[in-house]
């Protein structure tokens, strides 16, 4: 069903809906959506929510699809929150966790990895003639549509992103001008034996979609798995230094986190909380961000002894100095 003809009648009808998916068809995106109603999303990833919703009855029985034209819509129609702040990272050093600390708290509302803004943000992949301006729009489009707010006492709005969504920093500042955010490290051998032990999306060669600058698919199947994760870690680690002078940015650590680094990232991203809140937040750092119900262990020292040689040489060769180069910008805001 193509839900367009509907909101431009009464836009009221996209309450509690929310875009879902966003697929490209040719060079045209169709938006899913599903009604959402007033749940909480304080589960580690979006698309886990979102599954929990998709089960319902209502939503298996009524599946609306419309143009991105629908997003502007309901993007100006709605009460919509504006971006609070943005979280971006290298991967696998404590986004997710510092996403769960903030979600503890009722009055925010964390919106974590949501596929509908990947796939507007990687929009020209798909049409390369799309302007940068409509872009721009799209962008503030599907964000502020996924911000609605759903429940009374929401008033803050945290978007934590994909890791390769670093490429997108200036996108994402034009969109939404002088809105915070924060980039997370960590020690890039734990990054690396991480996502060689349990690969993101972005770190699985084959994906020309997601190649690294200047290798090819056929280079991305061929060599050594060690050196193309590092290659990806490298690109990531490029992106987001050369926006080591915006105000906006602060450059975060993962050793630093929570004790160390939560009073600074609250203080950058204008953001206050009472005793109580800063207690729920830090009560998060007890279990596994990703795992519900399972206690928090550290693994740096495990991440250390199972490198393999070849990624202890990549690591030195590719990921180390730019490391040390975040590590001179460090709380710089």
């Amino acid at each position: 069903m193509d839900l367009t003809p509907l909101v431009q009648v009464n836009a009221q009808r996209l309450k509690g809906y929310i875009p879902v998916a966003v697929k490209w068809i040719n060079v045209q995106a169709q938006v899913d959506w599903a009604f959402v109603g007033d749940a909480k999303f304080t589960a580690p990833f979006f698309d886990e929510t979102i599954q929990q919703c998709m089960s319902r009855p209502f939503n298996l029985a009524f599946r609306p699809k419309s143009s991105v034209e629908a997003l502007h819509i309901s993007a100006q129609s709605q009460d919509c929150l504006n971006p609070s702040a943005f979280i971006f990272h290298l991967s696998r050093c404590g986004s997710t966790l510092l996403a769960q600390m903030f979600a503890a708290v009722a009055q925010n509302f964390v919106l974590s990895e949501a596929s509908p803004i990947d796939r507007i943000l990687a929009a020209k992949h798909f049409n390369p003639e799309l302007s940068d301006q409509d872009h721009i729009a799209m962008v503030r489009a599907v964000v502020l549509s996924l911000g609605q707010r759903r429940r009374p006492e929401l008033n803050r709005y945290i978007i934590k992103l994909d890791s390769w969504h670093v490429s997108y920093i200036g996108l994402i500042q034009r969109a939404f001008p002088g809105v915070p955010w924060v980039f997370l490290y960590r020690e890039p051998l734990e990054v690396l034996v991480s996502n060689l032990d349990q690969m993101a999306g972005r770190a699985m060669p084959g994906s020309a979609e997601h190649l690294p600058p200047n290798v090819d698919l056929m280079d991305a199947l061929t060599m050594p798995i060690e050196q193309y994760v590092s290659l990806v870690l490298a690109h990531i680690f490029h992106e987001a230094l050369a926006h080591q002078n915006s105000p906006c940015g602060l450059f975060v650590n993962y050793q630093d986190l929570p004790l160390v680094a939560l009073p600074k990232i609250l203080e950058h991203l204008c953001i206050e909380v009472s005793g109580e809140e800063m207690a729920q937040m830090q009560q998060q750092t007890q279990f596994h961000s990703k795992q519900r119900g399972e206690n928090f262990s550290p693994d740096s020292v495990r991440k250390q002894r199972e490198a393999s040689a070849a990624a202890r040489h990549f690591s030195d060769l590719m990921l180390n100095p730019l490391y040390q180069q975040l590590e001179e910008i460090r709380w710089r805001p």
